[in-house]
């Protein structure tokens, strides 16, 4: 009985150590979320990294306090701003960045905001009828229900509206208000 029990427990503890045998074991064996972290040294333009998104081609785009950045898995390319070239980014502190329903990357800095060409490399800039959208610190591209495109900042009281057919932003009520009486 003594050689049984022994027996038993030896293919017991066998079998427990057989990962064909347990398929959970075979599952948490290969992790199925690796990260990588991306530092200065990798091409980082900045280790301040305020916003990122990727878009439909797999470009991963970083918005940072030292320009707009674009990563293709391998190698970084920097967009700086250009005091000679309008159509460079605004500015190199980006504060938030999106992709719209058309893949459109657009990117709101201290300079204002504006859309990605693909097609030239430039960035379009879009403002309002007053001029450039001011943006604040704290900035966020939402798109509602309707699929309308939205843009937040805590510059000016910031609400607007994106109007595809009039290609600007409309300010709406916050901003109406306190660009009139100068306070809330």
């Amino acid at each position: 009985m003594l050689r049984f029990c022994g027996l038993f427990n030896l293919f017991a503890v066998l079998w427990l150590l057989n990962p064909v045998l347990l398929p959970a074991q075979r599952h948490n064996a290969v992790n199925p979320w690796q990260f990588t972290y991306l530092t200065k040294a990798d091409g980082l333009a900045s280790s301040n990294v305020v916003d990122m998104v990727q878009d439909s081609l797999g470009f991963w785009w970083f918005a940072t306090d030292n320009g707009l950045q674009r990563f293709d898995g391998k190698k970084f390319v920097t967009y700086h701003h250009s005091p000679e070239d309008p159509l460079s980014v605004p500015a190199d502190n980006i504060s938030a960045l999106h992709i719209d329903q058309e893949n459109r990357l657009w990117l709101a800095t201290t300079a204002g905001i504006s859309r990605y060409s693909k097609k030239t490399g430039s960035f379009i800039p879009v403002t309002t009828e007053r001029g450039p959208v001011k943006v604040g610190a704290t900035s966020v591209f939402m798109r509602d229900s309707r699929g309308e495109l939205w843009f937040c900042t805590s510059r000016q009281g910031g609400l607007f509206r994106y109007d595809t057919k009039a290609d600007r932003w409309i300010p709406m009520g916050v901003y109406e208000y306190t660009t009139t009486t100068g306070k809330l």
